[in-house]
C-alpha cells in the first residue's frame, strides 16, 4: 500500500488526526507513524523519555475506520500496565486480536504478575502472550481463563508442572515452554488439538503422555536437552510432523514405528547414545535434513539409500567402520557427487 498524496490525502490524513486526538483523548496515549503504512500507527504511552526502553505500552490502530482491530502490548508487571490496557479496550470495542509481551524487569516480577494476570484473563481477545523470564515456578492459573490465546511463550522460567486445565486452551496453536523445570507434561495436553508447534527443550522430561497422539495438526516439536532414553511412543502417531528435535537425549535405538513419519522433512538426533538405525528408516523419503552427528554410530544400514531427498546429511563424531557396505557407500558417493546434499563426515572447524 503506498502513501497518498495532493488532495486525495488531506482528507485521510484529517480522518487520522482525529483519530489520534479521539486516542489519546480517551486513554492518555499517543502516537507515532509507522514507516511505509499510513493508515497504521503506533500508539506510545506519554512518557518524558522517548527511548524505546522507556515505552511501556504499544498498540497499532487502522485509522481508516478509527476502530483498530489488532494490538501489541508491551507491559511491565504492575497495575498500571493493566490500566492501559484497559482503557485501550473501553475505547476500541472492535478489538480482537491482541499481543501482550510482559517485559523482563529483573527480580521481584512475580508478584507484580500474580496482580496482572487475574485482570488479563478478563480480555478475551488476548491471543499471544509472552511471559518470557519471569521467574515462574508454577503455571499461573489465571491463564487457563485465555480461552482465546493462540500462541503462549513461556521460555526461561522454572515451571515443574503443567496443571490439567492447560486443555482448556482450545485455540492454542504455538506453545513455548523451553528452558524450564517440567519433568512430565499432562494427560490433557492432547487437548489441543489445533496445536501445530510444541517446543519444549532443556527440561527434565523422560516420557510423554499418550493423549499427544491426538494432536493430528502438530507440525514442529522440539524437545532436545531433554532425559530421553526411548523414543515415546506417541511421537510416531503425529501423521503431520514435519520437523523433530531430539537432539542432546539419551536415545539408543530407534523403533522401526520411525517409519511411520512418512512427511517429516528435519529429524535430528545428533549428540544421543545411537549405535544403528533401523531398516525402516527408508520410508523417510521426505527427509530434507538428518542430523546423527557426535552419536555411537559405527555402521548405516543400507535401507538408507532410498533418502534421496536429503539437502544435509551431518555424520561427523561417529566411530564409522570404514568401509561402510557396498550400497551407503555409493549412496554417499552419489550425494556427495549431485552438489545439492551436503556431507558432513568430518566436525567443521567453525570460525567465530
Amino acid at each position: 500500500m503506498g502513501r497518498s498524496g495532493g488532495e486525495a490525502g488531506v482528507p485521510a490524513a484529517a480522518a487520522r488526526m482525529a483519530a489520534h486526538l479521539r486516542v489519546r483523548e480517551s486513554t492518555g496515549l499517543s502516537f507515532a507513524a509507522s514507516g511505509g503504512w499510513p493508515h497504521v500507527f503506533s500508539f506510545l504511552e506519554q512518557t518524558e523519555r522517548t527511548d524505546v526502553a522507556s515505552l511501556v505500552c504499544l498498540a497499532f490502530l487502522d485509522a481508516a475506520n478509527a476502530q483498530p482491530r489488532s494490538a501489541r502490548f508491551d507491559l511491565r508487571p504492575d497495575r498500571t500496565s493493566f490500566d492501559k490496557i484497559q482503557a485501550a479496550h473501553v475505547r476500541f470495542s472492535a478489538l480482537h486480536d491482541v499481543v501482550v509481551s510482559v517485559n523482563d524487569c529483573g527480580g521481584g516480577t512475580v508478584r507484580g504478575l500474580q496482580q496482572l494476570l487475574p485482570e488479563l484473563s478478563s480480555f478475551a481477545s488476548i491471543t499471544s502472550l509472552n511471559l518470557r523470564r519471569q521467574g515462574l515456578v508454577s503455571f499461573p492459573d489465571a491463564l487457563c481463563a485465555l480461552t482465546g490465546l493462540k500462541t503462549l511463550d513461556l521460555y526461561w522460567n522454572k515451571i515443574v508442572a503443567f496443571p490439567n486445565a492447560i486443555g482448556d486452551l482450545s485455540a492454542l496453536t504455538i506453545l513455548k515452554c523451553g528452558s524450564n523445570q517440567l519433568t512430565a507434561l499432562p494427560d490433557r495436553l492432547g487437548a489441543l488439538t489445533a496445536l501445530t508447534e510444541l517446543v519444549a527443550y532443556d527440561n527434565k522430561l523422560t516420557t510423554l503422555p499418550d493423549s499427544i497422539a491426538a494432536l493430528s495438526q502438530i507440525k514442529m516439536l522440539y524437545l532436545s536437552s531433554n532425559k530421553f532414553a526411548t523414543l515415546p511412543k506417541p511421537i510416531v502417531k503425529l501423521a503431520s510432523l514435519t520437523s523433530l528435535d531430539l537432539r542432546f537425549n539419551q536415545l539408543v535405538t530407534l523403533p522401526r514405528s520411525i517409519s511411520a513419519l512418512t512427511v517429516l522433512k528435519i529429524l535430528n538426533l545428533s549428540s544421543n547414545q545411537l549405535v544403528t538405525l533401523p531398516d525402516s528408516i527408508a520410508a523417510l523419503t521426505a527427509l530434507t535434513e538428518l542430523h546423527l552427528h557426535d552419536d555411537k554410530i559405527v555402521r548405516l544400514p543400507d535401507s538408507i539409500a532410498a533418502l534421496t531427498a536429503l539437502k544435509y546429511l551431518h555424520l561427523y563424531n561417529n566411530p564409522l567402520a570404514q568401509p561402510q557396505s557396498i550400497a551407503v557407500e555409493a549412496w554417499l558417493a552419489a550425494l556427495d557427487a549431485g552438489g545439492s546434499c551436503e556431507v558432513k563426515m568430518i566436525e567443521p572447524d567453525y570460525e567465530w
